[in-house]
């Protein structure tokens, strides 16, 4: 979390935001005491990004663009959502994609169409 890199892509908004640490199972926990859903991106998905509500509060579960998400997350999230590609490109780098989920999620919040 506190990785040199990870702090200057976050351009310091790390120490700005709640942050926890722990295992996958703890998280689902917490969430789920705290009625969050968890959102999680998945190549299988059938549910594309521009369909779902997005205006309260989520849990974006996010995998790496070679493992995806784990099983675990797969079987857990509320909602499998895939954002819609055009031609034969089925993916793309995580932080890219993880910049388009956050920025729909702020249009939706925003109330713009």
């Amino acid at each position: 979390l506190y990785n040199p890199n990870t702090i200057r892509a976050s351009l310091g908004a790390l120490f700005t935001l709640p942050v926890m640490l722990g295992s996958s199972e703890e998280a689902w926990t917490w969430l789920k005491a705290h009625n969050i859903p968890v959102y999680a991106t998945w190549l299988e998905a059938g549910k594309s990004l521009y369909s779902c509500n997005l205006s309260g509060a989520i849990a974006l579960v996010m995998g790496a663009e070679a493992t995806g998400i784990s099983p675990f997350w797969v079987e857990k999230a509320e909602e499998r959502i895939i954002i819609p590609m055009q031609g034969q490109v089925d993916s793309m780098n995580v932080s890219a994609s993880t910049a388009i989920i956050l920025f729909e999620a702020v249009r939706q919040r925003l109330g713009s169409s």
